[in-house]
């Protein structure tokens, strides 16, 4: 199933459009003192008994501020009735007549909601008379397991058919042999950041979504010469027939059933240590959607992620995804993902093929474009990956693909800060895939020297708690609430074409409700490299245009002023948020996304608040990712009766100019 983002508790982003349903009971109930609407859950397919995000927008139709109470139910029959099994109910924050804000409630599913579809509904009012909206998603419950990742494939003892452009001894006229790269100059040193979440789905291998608690590991790969280190050059040749050898059905018709066939994500190890773009890895992931994850899972179908992040396509891609993508887009194993797909249509796979000299091996996809023409058929493609780090895109369809109202990513992305992909960018509807095959061969490197011995360390966001670390590495510096913290790991000199690894697990942090961010540095000898990496999702869009709005409130007898941006679903990376405090007021707290932060986690954001009453300014670095479409909020002390006069300036890399709001709190007297 196909959705445009997903984030729980800690992570926390709207992203399904919805349609509101009233059932016949609440159409009858006038006056409502509340509206609710936008109901959406984080995840559309789960297991039993699994965590779910909830949320919706509320209404306040009362004749004063209030708090608008909204409860959460799974229906077997997509109509709200008693017998709906109820998923917790949650409050909002106060809110002026006629506002509205936002509320989430993080559950585990009752062991009432078995395996099947479900329709979530989201209600207010009295439980005789409820006003009620429904998802426009289901909530498809089912038992799912983690796919194992297969062992790396031994070679056939049969004889085969030689994979003929790359010879049993490795010389080759296309690629560069040991042979061509000169001794010389400082070693090419490549970091990679490798996490076992996706960047722009920022899902676990299983599917899942970090949640509080959860062990996050992040590897740091150490090349020294590694093949792809100075990019690739890509050739077009002569389409190649398929390749042949031993085959592994890794997903789809005869494959495991523990991967999904629309939008799954398969890990595998390879035969031999594969080298990428200077770091060289056995494991990767191979996605229904047509690419290879090289530094974590690979579930992405929709690219707007990177395409519409501020920082640009090429830029944000090339530093955050490493990927090997033959014809990435929105695919499926699937027929019924089809238009007009029926049972009898055939389900794709996802074969692995080695050839018998060991040479490479191909990764073959029979998939369909979602949501296409049966007619079309099968779209089948393959990627040869070779010992030596070239890799050829084969396009077996013929005719080509044609007519499929696609716009695919075609190339390689090399997933290191700094370094830009080698790839085609197509546009919307773009729909002519190549005829030819394509040969990316790496580009010599400048040396083959040793890097020499040193160290290694990487970041841990705050509020997170380190789990464990590979031998060599020790913490130092505990992560708080108010400050990261960091591991640090002695490294060996690493050979010329090695890769070393040092790997790091954290627990996922209970306070955070935006995305962490992490930072590696590897000081080697007199060279230093640099890698960071971002457990995101959706990217983070230029927020031209943005503006703020103050909604200041004092009818509870203790002021509070709601934030609320007007840009849809616009994440603000690395959000400020600046506010001059008359004298008269007490900042009491901080509220995000409606939630209300308690004491530690207020000074985490803001640093020691003022508890003196004589005004001042307080600068709170918000959560990294979040919307403020949902909402911020100042919470203040009772104050004497008067005017206060408050002003507030939002900041974050992806608004080009700060963004400002004027608000005035009234306190009555009495």
């Amino acid at each position: 199933m196909k959705v445009a983002g997903s984030r729980r508790l800690a992570l926390v982003a709207a992203f399904a459009i919805v349609a509101g349903a009233l059932p016949e009971s609440a159409e009858a109930a006038t006056p409502k003192p509340a509206a609710v609407s936008r109901v959406t859950v984080t995840r559309t397919t789960v297991a039993p008994r699994a965590k779910v995000t909830l949320r919706a927008r509320v209404r306040n139709r009362a004749a004063g501020a209030a708090r608008v109470r909204v409860s959460f139910y799974a229906s077997a029959n997509a109509r709200w009735d008693r017998k709906d099994v109820k998923l917790g109910s949650v409050t909002s924050t106060r809110l002026k007549r006629g506002k509205s804000g936002g509320v989430t409630l993080s559950a585990r599913l009752p062991s009432a909601v078995k395996r099947g579809s479900w329709t979530l509904f989201a209600c207010t009012g009295s439980s005789d008379h409820p006003t009620c909206v429904k998802s426009a998603r289901r909530l498809v419950v089912k038992a799912t397991t983690q796919p194992a990742r297969p062992a790396a494939p031994t070679p056939p003892n049969q004889p085969g058919t030689p994979d003929k452009s790359t010879p049993p001894d490795g010389d080759h006229p296309d690629g560069p042999g040991d042979s061509d790269l000169p001794a010389q100059g400082d070693p090419a040193l490549t970091l990679q950041v490798a996490s076992d979440v996706e960047w722009s789905r920022n899902q676990f291998p299983d599917g899942d979504y970090p949640q509080e608690g959860d062990t996050v590991t992040s590897q740091l790969r150490l090349g020294t010469d590694v093949a792809g280190e100075a990019g690739y050059e890509r050739t077009t040749m002569p389409a190649a027939a398929a390749v042949t050898g031993q085959e592994t059905v890794l997903a789809g018709e005869g494959g495991p059933s523990s991967v999904d066939l629309d939008d799954g994500n398969v890990p595998l190890t390879l035969p031999f240590a594969f080298p990428f773009a200077g770091v060289s890895t056995t494991e990767i992931d191979v996605s229904t959607n047509g690419w290879i994850g090289l530094a974590g899972p690979a579930f992405a179908y929709d690219t707007t992620a990177w395409r519409n992040d501020y920082r640009g396509a090429e830029a944000t891609l090339g530093d955050h995804l490493a990927a090997i993508a033959p014809f990435w887009d929105d695919l499926s194993l699937d027929p019924a993902s089809l238009s007009n797909g029926t049972a009898a249509d055939p389900v794709g796979r996802i074969v692995l093929v080695q050839p018998s000299n060991g040479q490479s091996v191909a990764i073959r996809w029979e998939a369909y474009p979602y949501g296409g023409d049966a007619s079309e058929g099968f779209q089948t493609f393959e990627v040869v990956l070779f010992r030596d780090g070239r890799v050829r895109f084969d396009y077996l369809q013929r005719p080509p693909f044609s007519g499929l109202n696609v716009s695919p990513v075609i190339g390689l992305s090399p997933g290191i800060e700094g370094r830009q992909p080698n790839v085609d960018i197509l546009p919307d509807d773009a729909t002519v895939a190549p005829e030819d095959s394509y040969l990316y061969t790496p580009t010599a490197v400048d040396s083959t020297a040793p890097s020499g011995a040193g160290t290694a360390s990487l970041t841990l966001p705050r509020g997170s708690q380190l789990v464990d670390a590979d031998a060599g590495c020790e913490v130092a510096q505990d992560p708080t609430l108010l400050a990261e913290g960091h591991v640090d790991c002695s490294v060996p000199s690493v050979a010329a074409g090695d890769t070393a690894t040092a790997q790091v697990s954290w627990a996922y942090p209970s306070w955070l409700f935006g995305y962490p961010e992490q930072t590696a540095t590897w000081n080697a000898g007199d060279l230093t490299q640099t890698d960071s990496v971002e457990l995101t999702e959706d990217g983070f869009a230029d927020g031209q245009g943005t503006t703020l709005e103050a909604d200041p409130d004092s009818t509870g007898g203790a002021p509070t002023v709601g934030l609320l941006s007007h840009s849809e679903n616009l994440q603000l990376r690395h959000p400020r948020l600046t506010s001059t405090v008359p004298a008269g007021l007490t900042v009491t707290g901080i509220s995000i996304e409606g939630i209300d932060l308690d004491a530690g986690q207020i000074a985490a954001a803001c640093g020691t608040l003022r508890t003196d009453a004589n005004g001042g300014t307080i600068s709170c670095e918000l959560p990294n990712g979040i919307d403020l479409t949902s909402g911020a909020g100042i919470l203040f002390g009772p104050a004497a009766a008067g005017d206060y006069s408050l002003s507030f300036t939002v900041t974050a890399d992806n608004l080009p100019s700060p963004i400002t709001a004027d608000a005035t709190v009234t306190v009555p007297a009495g």
